[in-house]
């Protein structure tokens, strides 16, 4: 989308930002409305994706490849997919939006998407600054 989108649209922070909005919002309809258990995601949460969002596009258009934003979204997901699967205070099994909202939804990596995404904008910047990107 990001190729169609600079095709029409001048500033990379719109681009960015309007993806990444995309991003947040295809996620919060995949688990409130495709599973059977209809959960919608927290607003921390789509604060984290809508981050998330703006760092893979950066990366994109720092880089003009589509590499680095693949290969720290499957990182991402490794890392924390099969790590929480059961709630002890509640005595119960977590399911994937539950696990998903709970991650995502937490500060420390809600701090950690907005240091990934000032860091993907000073790249981001600093490339552009060069003629770069």
């Amino acid at each position: 989308m990001i190729g169609f989108m600079i095709q029409y649209v001048r500033s990379a922070a719109a681009i960015s930002i309007g993806l990444a909005l995309i991003f947040a919002v295809s996620h919060f309809l995949l688990y409130r409305y495709s599973n059977p258990m209809h959960l919608a995601l927290s607003m921390a949460a789509l604060s984290t994706l809508l981050l998330s969002g703006v760092t893979f596009n950066n990366l994109y258009l720092a880089f003009r490849h589509i590499g680095f934003s693949w290969a720290l979204h499957a990182g991402w997901n490794v890392i924390w997919l099969p790590a929480v699967v059961y709630d002890a205070a509640a005595d119960e099994r977590l399911y994937e939006p539950q696990m998903f909202d709970r991650v995502l939804g937490s500060q420390t990596v809600f701090i950690a998407a907005c240091g990934a995404a000032v860091l993907s904008v000073l790249l981001l910047a600093r490339k552009r600054s060069y003629g770069v990107a």
